[in-house]
């Protein structure tokens, strides 16, 4: 929560997931005065607040830390909230200390696990996690689809059976 007036810097993957959970009119009586889709470029927004909503990735916060150095070189003086979501990752934080900005940004975690996507059918939205895992190695999701499936156990009761099939599913 923050108050007053910001803009809202939001990762390509996370914008349909975002819409599912909360529309733009929900966002715009939270105080968001214009959304922008993160990408290379500068944020031209009015406003003296910046929130980023990103996928904790390192060439996400990478990007991050260019917008609010380029920000400094104009002299352009705002507040920098990050939230990252499923969680924050310490090699993120590294990476804005590493490029001079972590002293300048707050950072939060939004745990956005389960979306409805159907009156049946949830999905965590991690389309980079079989590219992630299964190419790289990269276990990082593990803990956020472990704490998801906690998270239907505690509202639906035990899950009498559970299957698992591949490599994650000996992990």
């Amino acid at each position: 929560q923050s108050p007053g007036r910001k803009d809202l810097v939001i990762d390509p993957d996370l914008m349909t997931p975002l819409d599912r959970i909360a529309g733009a009119s929900l966002l715009k009586q939270h105080g968001v005065d214009k959304i922008f889709k993160l990408d290379r470029t500068k944020i031209h927004g009015g406003c003296d607040q910046l929130v980023y909503l990103v996928r904790s990735k390192l060439t996400t916060t990478k990007l991050i830390a260019d917008q609010i150095t380029a920000d400094i070189r104009d002299n352009r003086k705002r507040k920098y909230k990050i939230i990252m979501t499923p969680r924050r990752l310490q090699v993120c934080d590294m990476v804005l200390e590493h490029e001079g900005v972590f002293g300048l940004v707050s950072i939060e975690e939004l745990h956005l696990d389960l979306i409805p996507l159907d009156r049946d059918l949830l999905s965590m939205e991690l389309p980079q996690f079989f590219r992630d895992y299964f190419l790289h190695g990269d276990q990082t999701w593990l803990a956020s689809i472990a704490k998801s499936l906690v998270n239907i156990q505690s509202l639906f009761g035990p899950i009498p059976n559970v299957y698992g099939q591949g490599r994650c599913a000996k992990v």
